[in-house]
């Protein structure tokens, strides 16, 4: 009789620990990101592989993001032919739903006074839902009293807008890249009236800096650029130290 019972006793052991387990596999053995998707691809014991989708974070530039609002944050510019000037956020404030972002500034006066122009301006960026608009008054005269988009949105490849441009002339701007920090943009005369001899620009807006790049096309061989030299609070207190 006890001889029965331990041969059932090592029978039911036997068979328990032959029985499959409840454990689940284990999906955190091997876990890495896809480049080309927003998906995390979990990869058991098994080699078996399990897409989990992610948290998709829009780090896309945004109208707000391109343009600095600190009051007293300025900019010099250096382009072709010795051109430069320095100009500065000197107010920032929303009203009826338009943020406006006011800068001052001087272009360098390379005729040393002789041409009588005054080379003072004002710009007044206004940024809405529906895109960023440039209010210039003063120098160059080409600009002054000059109101049209900078950018519309939506901010993709391909989006277009028409408007008058340098002396009144009519023109199209398309964004033709975005990246997570940049847009450029392209704009076109399209019904010239003779008095601006550029007849295409480039724009790049970088984010935190605003214009960064600015290219005035004539035609394949000649091209002027202004280009960011030095921005920050302190822009002009770095320029000192450089000359130094």
């Amino acid at each position: 009789m006890r001889k029965i019972i331990m041969f059932l006793v090592i029978f039911a052991v036997l068979i328990s620990g032959c029985s499959p387990s409840n454990k689940k596999d284990k999906l955190d053995v091997n876990v890495y990101k896809s480049n080309e998707s927003s998906k995390s691809i979990v990869v058991n014991e098994d080699n078996d592989e399990k897409v989990i989708e992610d948290d998709i974070v829009d780090d896309k530039i945004t109208l707000d993001k391109i343009f600095p609002d600190e009051i007293g944050f300025g900019w010099i510019y250096n382009g072709t032919l010795d051109y430069g000037r320095n100009e500065t956020i000197t107010k920032c404030y929303t009203e009826d739903g338009v943020k406006h972002i006011i800068i001052e500034g001087e272009e360098d006066d390379l005729s040393d006074g002789e041409s009588g122009q005054d080379p003072t301006f004002t710009k007044d960026f206004q940024i809405t839902d529906d895109g960023i608009k440039l209010s210039h008054k003063g120098s160059p005269v080409y600009l002054d009293n000059r109101e049209f988009y900078l950018l519309k949105t939506p901010i993709e490849v391909g989006n277009a807008w028409e408007h008058e441009w340098y002396y009144g002339a009519k023109a199209k701007t398309a964004i033709i890249d975005v990246t997570d920090t940049t847009v450029i943009t392209e704009t076109v005369i399209t019904e010239d009236n003779d008095e601006y001899y550029f007849k295409k620009a480039r724009t790049t807006f970088e984010q935190g800096k605003g214009i960064s790049t600015l290219e005035k096309i004539a035609d394949e061989d000649f091209t002027i650029t202004e280009k960011i030299y030095t921005f920050g609070k302190d822009y002009l207190k770095e320029e000192t130290n450089t000359e130094s």
